[in-house]
């Protein structure tokens, strides 16, 4: 058995920054599609106490809350990180134009 020939660079398709975009459109469409049918088929009630509060929400709706609140704590984290790194490299580029 002989191995596959390995394609040329130019032989590939170029993948576009619109092609990435349809692309995560798509994937995107299809996880709200997958979310709304979870929070749907989730519809029980619970109740939940949050600091000394009670009240009672859907399961599903409590748990779309419940990653939202964890999704925004993750995107400050990065954005505090990318902010950082900016600031890092501006420091460097100073430090540079200041040794010439």
């Amino acid at each position: 058995m002989r191995p596959l020939p390995v394609e040329d660079s130019e032989d590939r398709a170029h993948s576009t920054r619109l092609a990435r975009l349809w692309t995560a459109t798509v994937i995107s469409v299809l996880l709200l599609i997958l979310l709304i049918v979870f929070i749907a088929q989730n519809q029980n009630p619970v109740t939940v106490l949050y600091f000394g509060l009670r009240g009672e929400i859907s399961l599903g709706l409590a748990l779309f809350i419940a990653a939202l609140g964890g999704a925004l704590v993750v995107a400050a984290i990065g954005a505090a990180r990318v902010i950082q790194l900016r600031a890092s490299e501006r420091k460097k580029r100073r430090a540079e134009r200041k040794g010439r």
